[in-house]
This record gives C-alpha cells, sequence and structure tokens, in this order.
C-alpha cells in the first residue's frame, strides 16, 4: 500500500500544502487544538473511485500544552502592565502561575479567581469557569489596547474585541468561548495571539526607550 507523509514542520497557525499517497495535492489545518491531514486512498495508481470524504488522520494538542501557552500568555500581560510609563492598567488581576495560572475577575469590588486552565474533562460548571476565565484574559487584552489608543487614536488592533449583549467576549468575530466547534475556537485563539504579538511590538517601539 502508499506510504502516509510525514507531517512537515511548521507554526500553529498555518494552512500547508501536502502531497497525498495519489500524487495530488491537499492541505493540512493546523491550529491551537488539532492537525488534520486529508489522505485519499489509492489502488494500483489509479485515482480512487469513491465519492465518500476522505478519512482524516487527526492529532489533538496535548491540554498541558494549551496550559502552559495561557500561563506564558498570563505572564507576558503581567509583565506587561508592570512596565514603566506604558499606561496598561487591566480592571481584572491577573496572577500568573505556569500551566496553573489564575485570573480574578472584577465584580463590583470584588474579585472572583477562575483557573486559566484544564483538562477536557470539565466536571461540574468546569467549562462554564474556564470560558469565564478566558474572557477575562480576552478583557486584559482589551484593556492594553485602549491604553495603546488613548497614546494614538489612528491606531487600532488587527482584530477587534468585542462584548455581545450576553456578556461574552468575541475577537474578530468569533467567540472566545471553548466548546462546540474546535476550529473555530483555534482561529480565534490565533487573533488573540496575533493581538498581543501587536500590542508588544507596540510598546517596545514607542514605550521602551
Amino acid at each position: 500500500g502508499s506510504e502516509v507523509p510525514s507531517l512537515p514542520t511548521t507554526s500553529l497557525d498555518q494552512d500547508c500544502a501536502a502531497t497525498k499517497p495519489d500524487g495530488s495535492n491537499g492541505t493540512y489545518k493546523s491550529g491551537l487544538m488539532s492537525y488534520s491531514l486529508g489522505l485519499s486512498e489509492s489502488s494500483g495508481g489509479n485515482a480512487p473511485t469513491s465519492t465518500s470524504p476522505p478519512p482524516e488522520q487527526a492529532i489533538k494538542v496535548p491540554w498541558v500544552e494549551i496550559n502552559s501557552a495561557l500561563g506564558l500568555l498570563t505572564l507576558l500581560l503581567a509583565t506587561l502592565e508592570k512596565k514603566p510609563q506604558c499606561g496598561v492598567q487591566f480592571e481584572n488581576k491577573l496572577v500568573p502561575m505556569g500551566s496553573t495560572s489564575r485570573i480574578g475577575v472584577k465584580k463590583g469590588e470584588s474579585f472572583t479567581f477562575y483557573s486559566l486552565y484544564s483538562d477536557d474533562s470539565f466536571q461540574f460548571f468546569g467549562r462554564r469557569n474556564f470560558n469565564i476565565a478566558l474572557g477575562g484574559l480576552v478583557s486584559c487584552v482589551a484593556d492594553a489596547a485602549d491604553a495603546v489608543k488613548k497614546r494614538d487614536r489612528t491606531i487600532a488592533i488587527p482584530h477587534a474585541i468585542e462584548s455581545t449583549s450576553k456578556g461574552d467576549m468575541t475577537i474578530g468575530g468569533l467567540t472566545i468561548s471553548y466548546g462546540g466547534d474546535g476550529g473555530e475556537w483555534t482561529r480565534a485563539m490565533k487573533y488573540l495571539l496575533t493581538d498581543v504579538k501587536w500590542l508588544v511590538a507596540f510598546c517596545s517601539k514607542h514605550v521602551d526607550r
């Protein structure tokens, strides 16, 4: 039988070309949550006769890596807030602790702390609490973007962050809540990282002197 080609090395936010066993070209999606590579069956070098969709191989990124990424992002934002003359102040309270980071979401005059990590088991209220934590993290990015805009009103982050009528956070028009469409959530996380990268670049160029 035909050998399955190995996945080429790539970053997590690209769609990459791949060669299928029958010699034709295809693509695979790469993202924070999973990869999938469309493969078609071939018989004796002939094109497949089946009209059914080609099977897929999916490789899930372990939650331990996702938790680590969220922890690094929390640390980066906390560091940005402490930069002198940066002007960034978050309404929520970041607690960077590696892959077990937490965030205090402000409610009235107090903070309720939520975990910015998961193992995908999502026990009672687990998914809801995780999504609240993600919303709090995205709110911090929005606060940083507002601080930058006060310095220069011509500046805008690449992917707009908004709050829906239900209180859910969206970025680039995509919900940041985990659940349902994993591909959409992966894209939302990519938009989040793009916005943070842009903010760090702006502060490094215009604030760090």
